[in-house]
């Protein structure tokens, strides 16, 4: 069983997110019924959407190889962890493109949302539309999220958390991963069985 994390941030400067990714792969290693693996989004340089047809209705689709390498790598997983920043109360535009290229790649398997910000407010609007978002593309949408406010007080540089936080992180991710590798282990088998 693997779960896809997804950093969602593509910035090259101030890049938040990085922390929080780094941290949650080394939470995920506390987790052994399955495999995790990290896809950051800055990696495939997806252009913006431009195809001539919805992804779905689409069947003589030609992607370019950098979008079909994110479909590959997204059709890989059996369930996700959206890792999302907050940008005016919404997810970065370069997250919601790269949901907008797939098709049947992720149907019935799960999606959690870890939100992310640099202040005492914001982040939980982005999972918000999220759960929309990755609805409509045939992921299961959990409520499950988990919220980090003032993300670089809370994590350093290489995604250790400080001490004063490190327990309420563990325990709010733990929450999160027991909920993710329940669903992504029954909707699997599910799957299976349908197929």
């Amino acid at each position: 069983m693997k779960i896809v994390v997804i950093l969602g941030s593509t910035r090259t400067k101030f890049r938040l997110g990085e922390r929080v990714a780094k941290w949650v792969m080394n939470e995920t290693k506390k987790y052994f019924k399955a495999e995790f693996t990290l896809l950051d989004l800055r990696e495939y340089n997806l252009p913006f959407f431009d195809e001539e047809e919805g992804p779905r209705g689409n069947k003589d689709r030609h992607p370019a190889e950098n979008v079909k390498r994110w479909i590959d790598d997204i059709a890989s997983g059996d369930g996700y962890i959206f890792i999302t920043p907050e940008y005016n109360e919404g997810p970065s535009a370069a997250l919601k493109n790269a949901i907008d290229f797939i098709r049947h790649e992720a149907d019935r398997k799960p999606a959690v949302f870890i939100g992310y910000s640099d202040g005492a407010n914001g982040g939980m609007y982005a999972p918000m539309q999220l759960r929309v978002n990755v609805s409509e593309v045939g992921m299961v949408a959990l409520k499950t999220q988990q919220i980090i406010l003032s993300a670089q007080k809370k994590l350093n540089e290489e995604g250790v958390a400080q001490a004063e936080h490190k327990e309420s992180l563990e325990k709010r991710f733990a929450r999160l991963a027991t909920e993710i590798i329940w669903f992504t282990d029954t909707l699997k088998t599910a799957r299976e069985k349908n197929s």
